[in-house]
């Protein structure tokens, strides 16, 4: 059990080892609490965090202290990490999303309103507020409690699932990060019914288990999933780790040979240095060679120019601070808890979640500080509130989206040329039919939600369905197959191009 620090500081949080969005939603009042408490109270905090973000904060603020302080708990998300040196040539997982999608659209006409924007030339497309067509973790789609309602973990289910999904072409194998679980489940072969059952656990000696621990055969709350590089890479967030297996495991029992961001596969110190992650929520393996993490507690994202080869390796550059031992989010330039990841090599995308906007860079940035071109969510830099369509620096009135804003966009994948966005705590996905050359463009599809200015959880329906989101967190373009996974629907759901 943790005590919660009343002095508004970022030290106090390292030194409690709070989860750092922990400490900065509970300053703040507002955003997603991420913080993992006990399950008797899960439905309470959800009503709390619920109650923050509709302002009634003065209220509440003495109560979501109590119960922190009685649940106690840690953050949750990601981890990944490789144990050799110069990366593959050959690419297995298509992080760089270039080469194997068969869906297109060239129906945008960059206003953001869903009349024209799906695919019209006869070729599939995702379409808004289109229905998925299977649901992994749950007996059908109304379903949205963890473990299927159960007291324990199963192949079938999942609890308050983390990240994008991981897929290996080669292999045909499906990764999904069942975080709540310390687990990730492999599926062989991307489940084409509901209710699939996972033919391996990596993690876990089995399907029941969900002990969390410290070592080389464990996770504590893993998150984001990569087969980049013919390798298995997970972000386990509370470990402050991402962690790089041998190959592509098939089967159960495999352990990672290779962890970055600690000096050992025992340890789980989170710092704000050049060798040491703090709450990392992603990574991704570059066409180049290029690792690149998101240090989301750090608030920056370090970037190795090659795949580490050994444990602890020091990052070689450090976007969004000053200096590895700057780790603030105080200054426009600076990141406020980055969650995602995308790059082709040239080009970089991050997703500065709390600060509710995607940054584009045409060209890979050489400088900390160095200006995106593109800024998605916000006009500038210096605006950094949620749905803020008018640019006043303030959330407008009733916290209605638009086709041009976000609130916490947790997850982004690039298929086609196509940008797609989880947009969290609008429950929603964002689609761009290309990625925008010019800031605060709107977006041409919503998925989750039949328009643009709704954004109510379950697409306003009192219980979970086949349409809407509750708080999604990844998204990831296998082909003609659009997974999203759900966090607070313990869900992943796969969409079909039409």
């Amino acid at each position: 059990m943790f005590r919660v620090p009343f002095d508004d500081s970022e030290t106090s949080c390292r030194k409690e080892r709070i989860p750092s969005r922990l400490c900065e939603d509970f300053y703040r009042s507002y955003g997603t609490l991420l913080s993992r408490v006990h399950t008797y109270v899960r439905a309470e905090m959800f009503r709390i965090i619920e109650l923050l973000h509709a302002g009634k904060n003065l209220v509440l603020i003495g109560l979501l202290a109590a119960f922190l302080s009685a649940c106690g708990g840690s953050g949750n998300d990601n981890g990944d990490d490789n144990s050799g040196g110069q990366p593959p040539g050959a690419i297995d997982d298509d992080n760089d999303n270039d080469d194997d999608d068969g869906s297109g659209d060239d129906g945008s006409d960059g206003d953001g309103s869903d009349d024209d924007d799906d695919a019209d030339d006869g070729e599939r497309a995702f379409k808004t507020f289109q229905a998925a067509a299977f649901v992994i973790g749950q007996a059908d789609f109304a379903g949205s409690e963890p473990h299927q309602g159960g007291s324990v973990p199963d192949a079938n289910s999942l609890f308050m699932p983390l990240g994008p999904a991981g897929y290996s072409v080669e292999h045909n194998v499906l990764f999904i990060a069942d975080s709540e679980n310390a687990r990730v489940l492999g599926f062989l072969g991307i489940p084409d019914t509901n209710n699939a059952n996972a033919d391996f656990v990596l993690g876990q000696p089995d399907f029941t288990s969900s002990e969390r621990e410290i070592s080389a055969s464990s996770m504590f709350s893993p998150e984001a999933v990569t087969t980049t590089g013919g390798r298995l890479m997970v972000t386990d967030t509370d470990l402050n780790r991402v962690t790089v297996y041998d190959g592509i495991p098939t089967s159960g029992g495999a352990n990672p040979v290779l962890v970055v961001g600690q000096e050992s596969l025992d340890t789980y110190v989170g710092e704000c240095d050049q060798n040491t992650l703090l709450h990392p929520h992603a990574h991704f393996l570059a066409p180049d060679g290029k690792l690149i993490v998101a240090d989301a507690g750090n608030n920056r994202v370090l970037i190795w120019n090659e795949m580490p080869a050994e444990d602890a390796t020091p990052a070689d550059f450090v976007l969004g601070q000053s200096g590895f031992n700057n780790c603030s989010f105080l200054e426009d330039d600076n990141f406020k808890h980055p969650a995602a990841l995308w790059s082709d090599g040239e080009r970089l995308i991050v997703a500065d979640s709390e600060k509710h906007r995607i940054l584009v860079w045409n060209t890979f940035p050489t400088e900390s500080f160095q200006a995106p071109d593109v800024i998605l969510g916000q006009s500038v830099m210096s605006n950094i509130m949620p749905n803020d369509d008018d640019q006043d620096d303030e959330t407008d009135a009733g916290g209605t989206a638009s086709a041009r804003t976000l609130s916490y966009p947790r997850s982004i994948d690039v298929m086609d040329g196509k940008l797609y966005v989880a947009d969290m705590d609008n429950h929603r996905v964002l689609i761009w039919n290309e990625i925008p050359a010019a800031s605060f463009t709107p977006a041409d599809i919503v998925i989750g939600q039949e328009n643009f200015s709704n954004n109510i959880a379950n697409a306003g329906e009192a219980q979970p369905n086949e349409r809407g989101f509750r708080r999604p967190v990844g998204v990831k373009v296998i082909g003609e197959q659009l997974l999203v996974t759900e966090w607070e629907n313990s869900r992943v759901l796969t969409f079909e191009a039409q």
